[in-house]
């Protein structure tokens, strides 16, 4: 078995003195690959020192050089994207990007590249969610127009590269349509994300919402409910909101939610899902449910959908999206003057994400109760 199987039971037992010091653990050749499991298995110090002691080894291959080089990218790529001020970590990623650039044409017409080319779609779609961040934080008027503008270059540039591969795509169709429906996803959600740097009900912003409606109008959520389909369903669903079409939003978001019911009836009052990825995605279609809901005012609707979905789904509070869709729980508490339920909401947002934006939100909701802090 290869060590990169291995990196969960191993790294434990791995010093790191002996990782940065002694090329005797090193194999000649898994050395790479452990690194990026090392990686993956979040130990990217670890990482980098095992592939110091591999450049150094005197007979080191060169062919390992470029897979090096790209781990490197990766590590500093990840470090970059954990920058929490916004305009930092834009300045870091770019940088980061021009790295990818001169790596690919340094290295032209092998695996590392192709591989370092794809992942320039997750880099870019980064800076432009730093630049969307960063407007949001803004304040001033003339610094907002230059964010606006080069965040438009940058997912412009990236739409561009995304409707160039579903052409081809489309020319050299498959029978496997799952990566073309991926790539569809992908783009709608760029024009998506593209269309938040704009003001709410912006003619930029309705714009780009119809663009990815446009997109995404010939996969809309019908037959079989494959992961692809729901997350396209999910994505129609937050554009029609945008677009001032709630209506045909929420059912678009049904229709996900109602997968739960494909395993079958409840046991002891719990939807019997057993594949995490759908419990994540019927969470986040609720939570999306959930905000359009509260744009329409319809308060006691909200009380019952977030209500229902932390008391019929399993593990509800382990899904990304649920700690959004807490907050919107307990504000509509506040609304209806059900204040004890809002501070025990409060409190489990505190308890489940004490160093994140669960308990900022649930100290915030403390405050607008007008109990006191949580310290």
């Amino acid at each position: 078995m290869k060590r990169s199987m291995l990196v969960a039971v191993v790294v434990g037992c791995v010093a790191s003195a002996t990782l940065a010091q002694d090329a005797s653990v090193l194999s000649g050749r898994d050395d790479v690959p452990f690194a990026r499991a090392l990686v993956v298995h979040g130990y990217p110090d670890l990482a980098l020192r095992l592939l110091d002691v591999v450049e150094a080894r005197a007979a080191t291959d060169s062919g390992e050089r470029p897979s090096i080089e790209l781990l490197r990218l990766d590590v500093a790529q990840d470090s970059a994207s954990r920058i929490p001020e916004p305009m930092r970590r834009k300045e870091a990623l770019t940088s980061v990007l021009a790295r990818r650039v001169e790596f690919i044409a340094r290295w032209p017409g092998t695996w590392d590249a192709e591989d370092c080319e794809r992942a320039c779609d997750d880099l870019f779609a980064s800076i432009g969610e730093s630049v969307a961040a960063a407007i949001r934080l803004e304040k001033v008027d003339a610094a907002l127009a230059v964010l606006r503008s080069e965040g438009d270059a940058i997912y412009s540039r990236i739409e561009s590269v995304q409707r160039k591969r579903i052409a081809e795509m489309r020319a050299s169709p498959s029978e496997d349509d799952s990566p073309l429906l991926v790539a569809i996803y992908n783009l709608a959600r760029t024009l998506h994300l593209h269309a938040l740097i704009h003001p709410p009900r912006s003619e930029r912003r309705i714009g780009l919402c119809n663009d990815a409606l446009a997109v995404l109008g010939d996969f809309s959520f019908e037959g079989e409910a494959t992961l692809a389909l729901l997350y396209i369903n999910v994505e129609t669903g937050n554009c029609l909101a945008e677009v001032g079409k709630p209506a045909e939003a929420l059912r678009s978001f049904d229709q996900v939610i109602q997968v739960r019911e494909s395993w079958g009836d409840k046991v002891k009052g719990v939807w019997p899902v057993t594949d995490r990825e759908y419990v994540d995605l019927v969470c986040e279609a609720t939570y999306r449910k959930v905000l359009v809901l509260g744009e329409q005012k319809r308060t006691s609707d909200v009380l019952d959908v977030a209500r229902d979905w932390f008391a019929s789904m399993p593990g509800p509070w382990n899904a990304p999206s649920s700690i959004a869709l807490a907050r919107e729980l307990a504000h509509a508490q506040v609304a209806t003057g059900d204040l004890d339920g809002a501070l025990r909401t409060a409190r489990k947002l505190i308890d489940i994400d004490p160093e994140g934006d669960g308990a900022a939100w649930g100290r915030e909701i403390v405050v607008e109760i007008g109990r006191g802090t949580f310290k």
